[in-house]
């Protein structure tokens, strides 16, 4: 399943800033700049520090990437003069996120390059890993899947050492499993499940809330392995274990990865008729979070004897593909 902007900033990046706001941009933003300025003249700079990060979250999340560009720097030096090392750097991942998902994808890789040398430069634990996360998910996008595995084991390594941040240390497992399951190393993948489980049963214990939350990510990582070894039952529990969560927690982004997840198995299982109907749900979705639906509808046709239909998309898919390397 690829990585693609919707909110990690996103992905899964991802969940966590979907919710924080339901107010119209536009709004939101002229009330968080009146809120700096309020901040300023009470000198809070905890508060200060919580508004304009939001300020960040808000242009990423609405896709105003030109002024996240423009203020960027100015925001990354006030994070730094303060102290405020977490969003500094999370504000430098969301500017090389802008490039990356523009298909200025060298940018983003220098991008994140320069973040992992200012890091290195200050000793930065939470630096390192940020920065070793975004290469990971720049080489993924890139298909150079074996440098993505690389800088996702770093990245785990890293939070291992350093009183590891919770999110970002399951979404780091996440992006390793999801790459190797790109990668068909999907017995390498499972492995990989084993330690993330022992993870987060070690940092919550009986936190059911927080445990569950993250059982979800862990869910789909089993029942993707799964589904690539050609366990189908197995792969069939996790899903409908991962949909009780779900059911739950009401996550559009989690709905949306059990159909694709079941829209794979059904593919795997040669039931192609069932696999059609999970796609459709994805589709009426309307989420952009990744996946190759159109490379799986593709199949799904192929599997239909729908040929002629089959064809068409596998000729539009390679003529898109061929543009985006012309402008990358």
């Amino acid at each position: 399943m690829k990585h693609q902007p919707s909110v990690i900033i996103l992905v899964l990046c991802c969940w966590l800033h979907l919710s924080l706001s339901a107010a119209p941009a536009d709004s939101l933003l002229r009330q968080l700049e009146q809120n700096i300025a309020l901040q300023q003249q009470k000198g809070d700079v905890d508060e200060e520090d919580k508004a304009r990060w939001l300020r960040i979250v808000t242009l990423a999340n609405n896709a105003q990437d030109s002024l996240l560009l423009a203020i960027a720097p100015e925001e990354m030096t006030w994070f730094m003069h303060h102290n405020k090392w977490e969003h500094y750097y999370n504000t430098w991942d969301s500017k090389a996120n802008v490039y990356l998902y523009s298909n200025h994808v060298q940018t983003a890789l220098r991008e994140a390059q320069l973040m992992l040398s200012d890091a290195d430069s200050r000793e930065s634990s939470v630096g390192r890993a940020m920065a070793y996360q975004l290469m990971g998910i720049i080489y993924e996008s890139m298909g150079q899947y074996k440098q993505a595995i690389e800088v996702f084991h770093k990245c785990i390594a890293q939070l291992h050492d350093d009183d590891p941040n919770s999110e970002m240390m399951t979404n780091a497992y996440d992006y390793l499993c999801q790459t190797l399951d790109e990668s068909h190393r999907y017995e390498e993948e499972l492995q990989v499940t084993k330690k993330m489980e022992e993870y987060i049963n070690d940092k919550f214990g009986q936190q059911s809330h927080r445990q569950q939350t993250f059982y979800l990510i862990l869910y789909f990582s089993k029942a993707s392995a799964l589904t690539g070894l050609g366990r189908y039952a197995e792969a069939e529990q996790m899903l409908r274990q991962a949909q009780q969560i779900q059911n739950q927690q009401q996550t559009p982004l989690g709905q949306y990865r059990i159909y694709y997840i079941y829209t794979r198995l059904m593919l795997a299982k040669g039931q192609a008729k069932q696999a059609l109907t999970y796609l459709d749900s994805l589709t009426k979705m309307d989420i952009d979070a990744g996946g190759d639906l159109d490379f799986m509808r593709g199949d799904i046709y192929m599997q239909l004897a729908r040929t002629g239909e089959a064809a068409g998309i596998f000729r539009k898919l390679y003529i898109d593909k061929d543009s985006v390397s012309i402008a990358r």
